[in-house]
């Protein structure tokens, strides 16, 4: 039985930033290395409960994600039964970290699931075990396909985000502006066209940071989404949609930190493009699905980076390196509109 420990090898965006010193304190490496012995002595126990697989069978590796945060940090622990991937462990490595735990009870709420999602198990050590789904990112997915398979990938990630925004009951709903306000109380007042759209949004069912790292790709292009602790059921789905494909675009341009935030907005809004192409069909195909308009989906934009910076910032991470900013302002500025997105 053999215990890897490395860093996770997704590419994220804050791995290209010199990472930022805190005077919080995280833990020690004795504290990691108690928690990944437990986790694998967890893990050992799910197999003979659920599999009833012999421990020789098993294989584990673990990782913590590379980023610009410091506190809250994750451990995570995988097992594999003869080198196939099984389960997952996540763990929290801050005591004061309560979003694993409340993932935790929002995958127990998704039981009946309508979308692809990772199964849970049980507790473990500050964290859960649950079902292992492709670790392959949508970025990478990007990468390997190129341009290519841009337009079916995006187009399977949105069709997936509309199955989750449709699926809420038919309750009655807040509206726009207080589910927006309840998450962003000093917003200020935002720009006509977008509080004109603000009016007009979907409110439903959100994983609430639905990014291309959290959209996992099988090897049948299927796609599954991770990381549901920020889920709600009743917010912005236009927020979501706009993280998944605005920010596909950092796959789609890796040489954007040599040109510039501005260069990267003209890619997505102004030029032709692969990547442009792929996005429109996105949209309008989400537009179709939802009965909404692309024009206001994409009005939206700079809720959607005052969402993300907030959020973001309450996790004690920074954001003045991340293109949330650069674009909110660039947007206000042009008052973009998405050309060739609805059909009227």
């Amino acid at each position: 039985m053999t215990v890897i420990d490395r860093q996770s090898e997704h590419p994220t965006e804050t791995e290209r930033e010199t990472e930022r010193e805190t005077e919080r304190e995280t833990e020690t490496p004795t504290d990691r290395e108690t928690l990944l012995a437990l986790a694998t002595e967890t893990l050992t126990e799910v197999h003979r409960e659920l599999d009833g697989v012999a421990p020789e069978r098993l294989g584990f590796r673990s990782w913590v994600p590379r980023s610009a945060r410091k506190a809250c940090q994750r451990l995570f622990v995988g097992s594999s039964v003869d080198g196939v991937p099984r389960y997952v462990a996540k763990i929290a490595l801050d005591p004061d970290d309560r979003m694993v735990a409340g993932e935790w009870r929002i995958l127990n709420s998704l039981r009946e699931p309508v979308v692809p999602l990772p199964r849970p198990i049980r507790t473990c050590h500050g964290g859960f075990v649950m079902s292992y789904v492709p670790d392959r990112d949508l970025p990478t997915a990007m990468a390997t396909t190129g341009p290519a398979g841009w337009a079916r990938l995006l187009l399977e990630a949105v069709e997936l985000a509309a199955r989750l925004h449709l699926s809420g009951p038919a309750l009655a709903k807040p509206t726009p502006l207080s589910v927006l306000t309840a998450f962003l109380p000093d917003l200020p007042r935002p720009a006509d066209a977008t509080a004109a759209a603000l009016d007009r949004a979907l409110v439903g069912p959100v994983h609430g940071d639905f990014g291309p790292w959290n959209l996992q790709v099988d090897q049948d292009g299927r796609l599954a989404a991770i990381d549901w602790e920020d889920y709600q059921p009743a917010g912005l789905p236009a927020l979501d949609v706009l993280n998944v494909v605005v920010t596909a675009a950092l796959a789609a341009f890796p040489e954007y930190p040599e040109h510039g935030f501005d260069w990267l907005f003209d890619q997505v809004f102004h030029r032709e493009n692969a990547f442009r192409a792929a996005a429109t069909s996105a949209l309008r195909r989400y537009a179709r699905l939802t009965g909404q308009r692309v024009d206001d989906i994409v009005q939206l934009l700079p809720l959607f980076c005052q969402w993300m910076i907030h959020r973001i910032e309450k996790q004690h991470r920074p954001t003045a390196h991340l293109f949330y900013g650069p674009f909110a302002a660039r947007f206000e500025q042009e008052r973009t509109l998405w050309h060739g997105g609805d059909d009227d």
